[in-house]
């Protein structure tokens, strides 16, 4: 407390001492003394600073009260602060947080819901469109895994059947294998196989599980339903129960189907046939048709197989001219033949045939005209021999014949038909004369004349000789 102050101080004084505690009339005092300083009259004046002690202390501490209360609201403010900031940053913070730990659990749900134009906002909605790409691409993954675990089912069933039509070298075979696999594949019990081109008339080639009622129904309508199918659409090969009805399918058959589904039979781009199944529920309905199209393909390309092989094989084992046996198929059917009628005790006749003037057919009307001889004998015998006998032109003109279960009586009968039957068909030369075809015949008989093949063989041929030495058109069965 300043005790005294001149108002026209002309310079500001200045402490000279620090403050000091000081007892004046009993009472403490804080004291402090300042550089003399001049007034307007040139006198020196000392100022001196007292204090009380108990007004200090009041005012110290009214500002330490100030300084607290100043604290106290600075950190409220801080507080408020950063529940803010908590609310505006953390807490989005904390709910990315949880939406990437749902994320990692394979939760695709979980989004981050937060309104704003900042930073933040734009990361949360970032992180949804994240989830959102992620989430699709997860779904077409597990659609493409579905797809490829389809397809390798496919796979499965085709290679069985595929497999289990690799060894078959028969068309009848091929086709009750392949329906039968095809049934088995699509887990059904009724099918059939037509065969034929698409707008023919359909051949039957094998059915199962549907009943011989039901079969000669849909022979008598001529009733494969795709008929009209189109090697360049191969897709409308399914048939619900309304669409059956409207072709005509008879009440017993859709009164237990569901659906029928149809595929042709395909090889190198032609149609040979169709396969059709009976479904009896919509299981696996949108899965079927695929997989029977590529059934029937499978089926199809195996018929074409073997029937290629089935040509070759009878180009290989039959003559050319006359479609008869040649001579190697001829001599291995004999070896079999006689090794059977060996261990059966049956007995086996062989006739060779030799046509008598053969080379005046071929000199004086060509070899067309031999050639169309050839065949007419043929004829003769496919319409004299009987089905469990076997018959071939053993070589230029001359033929044989394996009659089974046949003496040389028997022979002997075969042998005049067959002249009979050359009689009938004369050939008419181009001149209107009749030229008749004549045959000469050797007859020999199995265990009786010879007990090998070619014994067998060689006794036939050697009457043969003996007949035509004689003038020909005649049957030996002399003993040599």
């Amino acid at each position: 407390m300043i005790i005294e102050l001149l108002p026209d101080f002309l310079v500001v004084p200045s402490p000279n001492t620090k403050p000091e505690k000081q007892k004046i009339i009993d009472k403490d005092f804080l004291v402090q003394t300042f550089d003399p300083v001049i007034d307007s009259s040139g006198n020196s004046l000392f100022v001196v600073s007292l204090v009380s002690m108990q007004d200090y202390y009041n005012e110290l501490n009214n500002i330490w009260i100030s300084i607290a209360i100043g604290l106290f609201v600075l950190m409220i403010i801080f507080a408020i602060l950063t529940w803010l900031i908590s609310l505006r940053i953390f807490k989005p913070i904390r709910l990315l947080t949880d939406a990437t730990c749902c994320l990692a659990k394979g939760d695709f749900s979980a989004r981050v819901n937060i309104t704003g134009g900042d930073e933040v906002t734009e990361l949360a909605n970032s992180f949804n469109s994240m989830i959102e790409q992620i989430q699709y691409r997860d779904q077409s993954l597990t659609n493409t895994l579905k797809e490829l675990s389809k397809r390798n089912e496919q796979l499965v069933l085709l290679n069985k059947v595929a497999t289990g039509l690799a060894n078959i070298t028969s068309s009848a075979e091929v086709i009750e294998k392949g329906l039968e696999l095809a049934l088995e594949a699509t887990s059904c019990q009724e099918g059939i196989i037509w065969l034929g081109a698409p707008g023919e008339k359909m051949q039957l080639a094998s059915f199962k599980g549907i009943s011989h009622d039901e079969i000669c129904f849909l022979l008598k309508v001529n009733l494969p339903i795709a008929t009209n199918i189109n090697i360049d659409n191969l897709q409308n090969n399914f048939y619900s129960r309304d669409d059956l009805r409207e072709k005509g399918y008879p009440d017993s058959i859709l009164s237990r189907i569901y659906s029928v589904i149809s595929a042709p039979l395909v090889s190198r781009g032609i149609i040979m046939g169709f396969i059709e199944i009976f479904c009896h529920t919509d299981n696996n309905v949108n899965f079927l048709p695929e997989l029977l199209e590529a059934i029937g393909a499978e089926i199809g390309v195996a018929l074409d197989n073997v029937r290629r092989f089935e040509e070759v094989r009878f180009q290989a084992d039959h003559d050319p001219v006359t479609g008869l046996l040649n001579h190697r198929s001829f001599h291995q059917k004999c070896e079999r033949e006689l090794k059977l009628a060996e261990r059966s005790g049956r007995q086996i006749s062989l006739v060779m045939m030799d046509l008598d003037d053969f080379k005046l057919f071929n000199d004086t009307y060509g070899h067309p005209v031999g050639d169309e001889i050839l065949r007419r004998v043929a004829d003769s015998l496919i319409k004299i021999v009987l089905s469990t006998d076997f018959f071939c032109r053993y070589g230029g003109d001359e033929f044989a014949a394996l009659l089974m279960d046949t003496s040389s009586e028997g022979a002997v009968k075969f042998a005049q038909r067959v002249k009979q039957c050359l009689y009938e068909n004369s050939f008419i030369s181009p001149d209107g004369d009749m030229v008749p075809i004549r045959m000469s015949f050797g007859v020999a008989n199995f265990p009786k004349h010879s007990s090998s093949v070619n014994e067998l063989i060689t006794c036939a041929d050697e009457n043969m000789y003996f007949a035509k030495r004689n003038g020909g058109d005649g049957i030996s069965v002399e003993e040599t």
